[in-house]
């Protein structure tokens, strides 16, 4: 029998026997991991599977948590990395979204100076346009509040695309509610350690960004299902 259609009839079978959502987690993610060590040995067919098998990937799933060239030294530390980055999807994924995610807290929180009232403007800015010293000038910020989200929400629902699944409602809810979560943490962070100024008008213009960025996301992968 083939080892991917026996994984979904036992993923089926777990949905409907509604076990809980965290338990179907887990199964997706061991089942997969079995068979992309299978996959690597050229092993597609249940009857193909030996006992070594298992006891090999026992001792991946070991050395996933505890490298061999783990506690080593810098050099060590680096080959482990990049055989994980070379290896793992997941971890790929991981690794895109944590730059990006670096990339926004230094244009938002590292990349700021001190402000002696971070509440001075509470509402911020609406617009293309603000008022300093009785004259209008232009202004991108709630341009760059919008752009600065699209890659971070793009990414984050790459990375957990598997566990939110492909309907648009569901895509551009979690990406709208992962990029409002986001950003209120970054306001409070601004907040209470003087970096900036806490804006509802960032917390809105970066929660667009986000659904935009769920937007491109699923564009993305539609336009991959009809290659």
């Amino acid at each position: 029998m083939c080892l991917k259609e026996l994984r979904d009839e036992f993923l089926y079978d777990c949905e409907c026997r509604h076990l809980a959502k965290g338990s179907l987690r887990n199964y997706r993610a061991s089942t997969r991991f079995l068979l992309e060590f299978l996959e690597r040995k050229q092993i597609t067919e249940l009857e193909d599977v030996r006992p070594r098998h298992l006891r090999d990937l026992m001792k991946e799933k070991q050395d996933a948590y505890e490298p061999i060239h783990a506690g080593k030294g810098w050099r060590s530390a680096i080959v482990t990395w990049y055989q994980k980055f070379k290896e793992s999807v997941f971890f790929r994924k991981l690794f895109f979204l944590s730059l990006v995610t670096s990339l926004v807290l230094f244009r938002t929180l590292l990349n700021r100076n001190l402000w002696m009232n971070p509440l001075s403007d509470v509402m911020g800015g609406w617009g293309i346009w603000e008022t300093v010293n009785g004259e209008q000038k232009l202004t991108t910020e709630c341009i760059e509040n919008v752009i600065m989200m699209v890659p971070f929400s793009s990414v984050a629902m790459w990375t957990f695309g598997e566990k939110i699944g492909n309907g648009w409602k569901k895509i551009l809810w979690q990406s709208g509610k992962i990029a409002f979560i986001f950003s209120v943490s970054i306001e409070m962070l601004q907040l209470l350690l003087r970096l900036g100024t806490f804006q509802l008008s960032d917390i809105f213009y970066n929660t667009v960004g986000g659904v935009l960025g769920g937007l491109v996301y699923y564009g993305i992968v539609k336009a991959r299902k009809r290659l």
